[in-house]
C-alpha cells in the first residue's frame, strides 16, 4: 500500500504521520527482527549522535546506515527519508536537517 501512493508519497517536509500503519514489503516483514536489532544496535546511536551535533560527517554517517538498511530490506518509507534528508543536506539547510533528524524517531516506531 505505501509503494503504490510512493507516487503521491508523503513529503517529510510536512507533517509526517506518526505511528502510521505501512504495509510493508515481504522482505521487511519476514526480517522484522533482524532490522529491530539494526536500527537498537547501529542506526539509534548513529541518530542521537548527529542530532546532539552539527557535525556534518555524523550526519552523513546516520544518512549512509539508514540508506543500506532501506534499500537491503526494501523499506520505502526509509527510502523516502533518506532522500529528503539529502534535500535538506544538499541546500544547507540546518533547520529541517535538525527537524529531519528528531524526526527519525517516529519513522523509526512504524517498524515496530
Amino acid at each position: 500500500k505505501y509503494r503504490q501512493n510512493r507516487e503521491k508519497n508523503i513529503k517529510l517536509t510536512e507533517e509526517f504521520p506518526e505511528h502510521k500503519n505501512f504495509d510493508f514489503s515481504l522482505k521487511t516483514r519476514e526480517n522484522i527482527n533482524k532490522i529491530r536489532d539494526i536500527l537498537d544496535k547501529e542506526i539509534l546511536p548513529l541518530q542521537s549522535r548527529a542530532n546532539n551535533s552539527n557535525d556534518i560527517h555524523k550526519i552523513n554517517e546516520f544518512i549512509a546506515k539508514v540508506s543500506i538498511l532501506a534499500k537491503e530490506y526494501d523499506i520505502a518509507v526509509l527510502e523516502d527519508y533518506v532522500e529528503q534528508i539529502n534535500k535538506a543536506i544538499d541546500i544547507f539547510d540546518v533547520k529541517k536537517i535538525k527537524k529531519f533528524l528528531k524526526k527519525f524517531i517516529d519513522i523509526e516506531k512504524t517498524l515496530l
